[in-house]
């Protein structure tokens, strides 16, 4: 009876998350946590309608903000970009996780398609990790049939800077898309003929290269270069992106962030702090992830735990799941691909 009524209360809060993973939902109650970001992040990008480069208002406003005079934007910009970073992983977590809770309603166990992309430790890794489905296309119909890294270390490097062309064709015609993809190949290339540089400063510094130190700096580094390339991605145009990254890079005011200057482009204080804080959640999820299954270990616990987790998870969608500007629905970022 106990295990019915469990049963029943799981598919009711996944229908309220939006993920439905019937008999094995644990997870999804607690990815769920993160998967409210996607509504929270879409309003505390950049204060949505104010800072001008929010979702809301389209590419056309980033080239606005490209070329405005005011200082302040290019420090904003960067931060902006940031937030865009986790914007589109969660709207697209989000997205990917509501179709495979859906199909496992019916018993129908779908490929997982993000593996925790953020917590990569080189461009390479990430690529491992972020929309598994279409890379793994990738590799298995382009990078492979153009011989893949059986021809030598040339014709490697430019059998994979054809196949990121290729995936930056497939989002879009755009030059932003081709340049995208064609970063995305660069940094894979240069990462690896780096190697033996990176390892000798490890030497030198007298760092092991699997101490938390080093893999932290290298998820820094690996989300730096990410951020960037989702610059240009993000642009209206190709000279757009470039000309928000040369202003970001050349004029650096970081104390706009504490003298109040970020709330007068439309976020307030308190909505800023609630990003950070499901930002945090986000990566103490993602690194409890990386460690083991939630799943698994949210199973071996107490059933007030883990009626507190769902209820918690609940109340946190229905919170977030309409909390910003005018509190209207928006579409996932990644339909239009």
């Amino acid at each position: 009876m106990q295990m019915g009524m469990e049963t029943a209360a799981f598919s009711l809060s996944s229908l309220l998350m939006g993920w439905l993973g019937a008999t094995e939902l644990a997870a999804y109650q607690v990815m769920c946590i993160v998967g409210s970001l996607c509504f929270l992040v879409y309003y505390g990008i950049g204060a949505a309608a104010s800072i001008r480069i929010s979702h809301h208002k389209g590419r056309g406003e980033w080239e606005n903000v490209a070329t405005t005079a005011v200082s302040a934007f290019h420090i904003i910009m960067a931060v902006a970009a940031v937030l865009y970073s986790i914007q589109l992983y969660t709207d697209f977590l989000g997205c990917v996780c509501i179709a495979m809770g859906a199909a496992e309603v019916y018993g129908i166990k779908l490929q997982t398609n993000f593996a925790r992309p953020y917590l990569a430790v080189s461009i390479k890794d990430f690529w491992r990790r972020w929309h598994i489905s279409l890379s793994s296309w990738l590799r298995d119909y382009v990078y492979i049939p153009l011989g893949g890294n059986r021809k030598g270390k040339v014709r490697r490097y430019l059998n994979l800077m054809i196949t990121f062309l290729v995936s930056g064709i497939w989002h879009g015609s755009g030059l932003q898309y081709i340049f995208w993809g064609l970063m995305q190949g660069g940094y894979q290339i240069a990462g690896e003929i780096l190697t033996t540089v990176r390892s000798r400063v490890r030497n030198a510094l007298k760092i092991e290269e699997k101490s938390g130190l080093c893999i932290w700096w290298q998820r820094f580094c690996t989300f730096i270069l990410i951020t960037i390339s989702w610059v240009i991605f993000r642009s209206a145009s190709l000279r757009a992106g470039l000309s928000m990254l040369k202003r970001i890079a050349t004029d650096f005011t970081p104390w706009v962030l504490f003298d109040g200057s970020l709330y007068e482009f439309g976020i307030s204080s308190h909505s800023f702090i609630a990003l950070i804080l499901c930002v945090i959640l986000m990566m103490i999820v993602e690194s409890m992830q990386e460690k083991g299954n939630i799943r698994e270990i949210l199973a071996k616990q107490h059933v007030i735990v883990r009626w507190g987790i769902y209820l918690g998870a609940i109340a946190l969608v229905t919170v977030l799941g309409v909390y910003g500007p005018g509190y209207s629905a928006t579409q996932f970022l990644y339909g239009q691909f």
